[in-house]
This record gives C-alpha cells, sequence and structure tokens, in this order.
C-alpha cells in the first residue's frame, strides 16, 4: 500500500501531530510513500496564537507558538527525510504541482490528517483506491471543524472517524470510529495529547487490513438525521464562550 500522508505545517496539537506518525512507522512502515505539508502564513499564525491569548485561551495560543517555533525543523519531516521518502511542501492539495507529482508515481491511496483542505475531484481520483480522511468528530454527527472541541464543552463523547473521501465534506462512508473522552473532560490540550497516537494506531490497523485482504472493513453509512456542523471558533465571543461552559483553553 503506497500511501501518501498529507498534513498541516502547523497544528493546535501538542508535539504538532508528530505523535501520528510515530505510530505509523513503528506499526506499518512499509505502507508509507511520502508526506505533502500544506504550508501555513506564518502571519496570520503569530496573529492567531496572539489574539487566542488576549481571548483568554493561552494554552492553545502558547501550543501553536509553540509549534509555530519548531516547525523550522519539522520532526515529522525528520521520520521521513530519515527512510528517503519524498516530501513535498504545497500551499494547496489542488495545485498543478501535487497532481503532476501524484500522477508521476503509482500512489495506492492518500492520508489526509489535520488539514482543512477540500480535494478537487482529479485529486481524489489520482490514488488507485482513492482518499481517506481523519475526521475529528464521532461521524455521522458531528461535522466541520473543531467537532471535538464543541463536543466535549457539551459533555458529550470526543473522538474521531476515519472515513472515505468524496466531493462533499465529511460525507464519505465510515471505515473507523473512535471514542476517546466520555464527555466532561475540559482541558482541550490535554485530550489533544491522547488523540494523534490513537489515530495513528486506528489508520495503521486500516492500512495493514487492506494490504491483507485487498478491501476495506465493513463500512459505515455515514448518515444521520441529526448532524451537528460546527464552525472553528474565530471570533473572542466564540472563544470565551467555549470557555464560560468550562473548558481549559
Amino acid at each position: 500500500m503506497r500511501t501518501i500522508f498529507v498534513t498541516s505545517e502547523l497544528t493546535y496539537v501538542p508535539r504538532n501531530y508528530l505523535d501520528l506518525f510515530t505510530e505509523i512507522f513503528s506499526l506499518c512502515p512499509d505502507h508509507v510513500a511520502g508526506l505533502i505539508i500544506l504550508k501555513a502564513d506564518k502571519t496570520s499564525v503569530f496573529r492567531s496564537a496572539t489574539g487566542l491569548v488576549a481571548a483568554g485561551a493561552p494554552r492553545l495560543g502558547l501550543q501553536l507558538f509553540r509549534n509555530f517555533l519548531t516547525s523550522r525543523f519539522d520532526p515529522r519531516e525528520k521520520l521521513f527525510k530519515a527512510r528517503g521518502l519524498p516530501i513535498l511542501r504545497v500551499s494547496t492539495m489542488n495545485s498543478p504541482e501535487v497532481v503532476a507529482w501524484l500522477t508521476e508515481k503509482p500512489v495506492d491511496l492518500i492520508v489526509n490528517a489535520r488539514t482543512r483542505c477540500i480535494y478537487r475531484e482529479e485529486v481524489l481520483r489520482a490514488p488507485r483506491f482513492g482518499c481517506v480522511n481523519i475526521h475529528h468528530g464521532i461521524l455521522p454527527v458531528d461535522r466541520g471543524a473543531m467537532c471535538d472541541l464543541y463536543a466535549l464543552s457539551e459533555n458529550r463523547d470526543a473522538g474521531f472517524s476515519i472515513h472515505l473521501m468524496n466531493e462533499k465534506v465529511d460525507d464519505g462512508a465510515i471505515l473507523h470510529r473512535e471514542q476517546v473522552s466520555g464527555g466532561g473532560e475540559k482541558n482541550y490540550l490535554a485530550y489533544l495529547s491522547r488523540t494523534g497516537a490513537r489515530e495513528g494506531k486506528a489508520i495503521s490497523g486500516l492500512l495493514n487490513f487492506f494490504a491483507d485482504r485487498g478491501e476495506w472493513p465493513e463500512k459505515i453509512m455515514n448518515r444521520s438525521d441529526s448532524i451537528l456542523l460546527k464552525k472553528a471558533p474565530k471570533k473572542i465571543s466564540e472563544i470565551r464562550a467555549l470557555i464560560r461552559k468550562g473548558m481549559s483553553l
């Protein structure tokens, strides 16, 4: 399974999501074929980190700033370089450069991990077996961005889902769902610090399963009559509303 992983240059996750890749290289190294990193606007990131601190979310702001500082010597890249695997840095997955890069090599699968890029059809079709997304909410109900944060603020189960990708957001068949917190947890960074390794173990299991059997485990329909669609909080008032609900940010 020649799998290309796609992630963001900067995330809110402690250690900048390194735990995901550490787990993957431990459990299914033979299925990893390369890494695409979507570049961040450094000025925007610095502004976001400062704004979070000012809004009363110092932990998230400082974590984003730490990840910003370490991104110059990205330890995720080192894992791939040490194994001689190709790395591509681009602004979007939908650039002609990415399509050409994917076409040049026989890619079986793309795994999207913590990017908010919506792939165009030509990118979705490029790998032999399509694209898979790690979504940070429990599908089919929790959709959109930072679903786990909102779930925790509402004392609901929080976790992640791994699903096949299509032209619609968070819409493909579900391959795996996992609860990370049973609800009531209020320290968001403590929650995030556990998710990367859990996601790495789950996606490794799926890749090994497909490599052995040539098919995915039984799929779960990604449909619900009670969808909760969320957007990442951007306004100070939205962040403070989460804090009033007891969230430690």
